[in-house]
């Protein structure tokens, strides 16, 4: 980080004599993800571009002092492109120009109403669909992929970087989670750190992993030999030939949901899945608490009732 800030320092230095609040919304989101180039990952780059060619077309020849000066443009601008995007995409949006103006106009904050964001329904396979997605993978890759995912929680990208010699521990049983293959702005795929720092990982094997993986010869190179485009390719074809509505990511989210059900407790929970707070825990997977809480509701209810019942028989 620190080797960044320095030639961030240096790149600002080194440019044109424009003065920041001088320079148009379009260079100085240009200027602001190239001098974090370094820091960032490919994907987030891919994503920050393309929100900038989305969105303040409209805008993006105005100069920083200009729309400081008459706020109520951008104001205009989100909601005008909020009758094409979701609430979420606005906020995405939003959220590279906060970080813009905070770059380049600064001590002054964004006064901004943003769309209301709309609660996403989260699909979940069932425990049937689950099995029914395994046994009709008809790939060796696609099979093991399906299996890690919903009994492990990783990610598309996570499995695709796994190596065999480095990344999985037959005799203990234990598979780490150390790399991300990426797609960068250059169209090409790049092997990265996980998303975040808790994406590094070492999780306990299932047997069903384990039985899986040890079927499996030679045991060399990659442990997946697909892109996670190709796994969701593959993946979409499968659930289609079986009239499912899921995706691959789904069973990301079948896993987080038997952990909630299960009761494991939210730190460790976190680190199954590679998450670096409880938000997306009890934001996301809120629902299958709340069915969960029911069910335990609904248990304990059944039980005080037949003893109070029964001693009330007793008594008379």
């Amino acid at each position: 980080p620190r080797e960044a800030e320095y030639q961030a320092s240096a790149y600002l230095t080194s440019r044109s004599a424009k003065l920041p609040e001088e320079m148009t919304l379009d260079e100085a989101i240009s200027e602001f993800i190239q001098i974090r180039s370094h820091v960032l990952s490919p994907s987030t780059i891919v994503g920050y571009k393309r929100l900038q060619h989305l969105f303040f077309s409209d805008i993006r020849r105005m100069t920083i002092r200009h729309l400081v000066s008459h706020q109520g443009l951008i104001q205009g601008s989100l909601n005008r492109s909020a009758r094409t995007y979701s609430p979420k995409t606005i906020r995405n949006a939003f959220g590279l120009l906060s970080g813009v103006f905070r770059q380049y106009a600064k001590g002054y904050a964004l006064d901004i109403s943003l769309p209301q964001a709309k609660k996403v329904e989260m699909k979940i396979p069932s425990r049937e669909e689950a099995l029914q997605l395994i046994s009709e993978a008809r790939s060796q890759d696609l099979r093991l992929a399906i299996i890690i995912a919903t009994a492990m929680g990783l990610r598309r990208s996570e499995l695709c970087a796994l190596q065999w010699e480095r990344d999985i521990d037959m005799e203990h049983k234990r598979l780490h989670v150390q790399e991300a293959l990426v797609l960068g702005d250059d169209k090409q795929w790049h092997i990265k750190a996980p998303k975040s720092a808790a994406g590094h990982r070492t999780l306990a094997m299932p047997d069903v992993v384990h039985a899986a993986l040890s079927a499996i010869e030679p045991k060399e190179g990659l442990l997946i030999h697909r892109k996670p485009d190709g796994i969701s390719n593959a993946f979409t074809a499968l659930k289609k030939r079986l009239g499912l509505g899921v995706r691959f990511h789904d069973l990301r989210h079948y896993y987080a949901s038997l952990l909630l059900a299960l009761g494991v407790p939210d730190k460790y929970a976190m680190e199954r899945m590679g998450h670096g707070t409880d938000h997306m825990l009890k934001a996301v997977y809120q629902h299958t608490m709340q069915e969960k809480e029911r069910e335990v509701d609904e248990l304990i209810n059944a039980s005080i009732s037949h003893d109070i019942s029964h001693t009330v028989k007793e008594t008379g």
